[in-house]
């Protein structure tokens, strides 16, 4: 009644009239906002299953994944054994098995070098798997106490063995020459030496190389040159004589 007075007022005396205050409106977010609830504070017993459901994930996941190594381990070592086993089948025509499976003897570790660390890949009906072999086993068999002075890269698992210091080949990748002279060999001469049917050459000259020399390098009809000097080996082959 008041405000109308006024109004009536103000109009009687040639005023414009006063607008009236909108009513206060709501927002519309502040219905939605809440102001943050105080977090509840955990009691020692929820803590210790909060604890308890931490290790057991932590645990859980630990074995799993333990569990996954392994089985990569198994089956890593499994087809590693398969495939050394394969190797020793083979070679089995060159070597003695009962020798191959002797694992304190060159031509096993040879084998296992094939197996387990050799990257070239060569079939194992590759003419040159065979010479590879000999070659490794020649390595093994005169590391008995000590490495060579100098390996020229002998046993490069990336490498054909024509690329190994020491080693000649021909055009057809076939060893002919072998001179690793006053080098540190150190063991015997292995018979398998007698497989590089190639060979013309080979000159161990100055090493500790001990034991008998072995029959087969008789066999070797292409050998040209022998020399054997200043080592520690005994016993002389008719076929040698004239070399």
């Amino acid at each position: 009644q008041q405000q109308q007075q006024n109004h009536h007022n103000s109009s009687a005396a040639g005023q414009p009239p006063i607008p009236e205050r909108p009513p206060t409106t709501q927002l519309p977010y502040e219905d939605q906002y809440e102001l943050p609830q105080a977090k509840a504070v955990l009691t020692p017993a929820e803590l210790c299953e909060k604890f308890k459901l931490v290790i057991f994930t932590a645990f859980t996941l630990i074995v799993l994944i333990a569990g996954g190594l392994v089985a990569v381990m198994l089956t890593e070592g499994q087809t590693s054994s398969t495939q050394l086993e394969e190797i020793i089948q083979v070679l089995g025509q060159y070597t003695p098995l009962f020798v191959l499976h002797d694992t304190a003897e060159p031509q096993h570790s040879a084998a296992k070098w094939l197996a387990d660390v050799d990257d070239v890949g060569l079939r194992m009906d590759n003419p040159t798997f065979l010479q590879r072999y000999v070659i490794a086993v020649m390595y093994f068999a005169t590391v008995r106490e000590y490495q060579w002075a100098d390996t020229m890269d002998w046993l490069s698992e990336t490498k054909h063995e024509c690329e190994w210091g020491f080693v000649t080949c021909g055009d057809d990748f076939h060893v002919t020459e072998i001179s690793i002279p006053s080098n540190g060999l150190n063991g015997d001469l292995p018979p398998e030496i007698g497989f590089l049917t190639n060979l013309k050459r080979l000159n161990l000259n100055g090493n500790k190389i001990y034991g008998i020399i072995p029959e087969e390098i008789s066999s070797l009809t292409d050998l040209e040159f022998l020399d054997l000097h200043n080592n520690s080996l005994g016993g002389l082959m008719n076929g040698l004589y004239g070399l």
